[in-house]
């Protein structure tokens, strides 16, 4: 069957047609789709990019503020020697106020990933004016001790006074 001039005209065109619907279904139009889905993750790394970029500006305004607090909580020496140090403090700055300390026993050192934590059971006898003064100043700098537990108790012998038993900690970075 031979097709007419026209017929063949018609047919090449319907082809084409076809050639150019199946070239834009097949490869322009995922094309297009991937191009716009690069596009926008492209955009959402760029603004997160630039948050990140804001974060680690203001970080470095915190630098020096964080080198300070690395030095007053940075362990430079063994867990014996700063828990030493840690009872030579206390019993230093127990001996400024009209208190006696009863029993004075370091606990067990807590380790932790990035830091230790020292503890150490006090017994405090004294007037409770100077044991708040005392637990005021062993709080504040330069000793920064944290109290974990408290009881006070009125004194047996001296009802004037109070019977104080605390665990004090103290957290050192390694």
């Amino acid at each position: 069957m031979r097709l007419s001039n026209r017929e063949q005209s018609i047919f090449i065109i319907c082809l084409a047609t076809v050639f150019v619907y199946v070239v834009y279904v097949v490869f322009y139009k995922p094309l297009k789709e991937k191009v716009a889905d690069l596009t926008a993750q492209t955009e959402l790394a760029e603004r997160q990019l630039e948050k990140h970029i804001r974060i680690i500006r203001k970080g470095k305004a915190y630098q020096p503020r964080f080198e300070r607090y690395m030095a007053k909580y940075k362990q430079t020496t063994s867990d014996n020697e700063v828990m030493s140090s840690i009872l030579s403090q206390i019993e230093q700055e127990s001996g400024k106020f009209d208190i006696r300390i009863s029993q004075l026993k370091p606990q067990r050192v807590k380790k932790e990933n990035f830091y230790n934590n020292f503890s150490v059971s006090v017994t405090l006898e004294g007037a409770l004016a100077e044991v708040i003064k005392l637990l005021y100043n062993l709080q504040h700098e330069p000793y920064l001790f944290k109290i974990e537990d408290a009881r006070f108790d009125q004194h047996y012998q001296k009802p004037t006074n109070v019977q104080c038993q605390l665990i004090l900690t103290k957290i050192l970075l390694l």
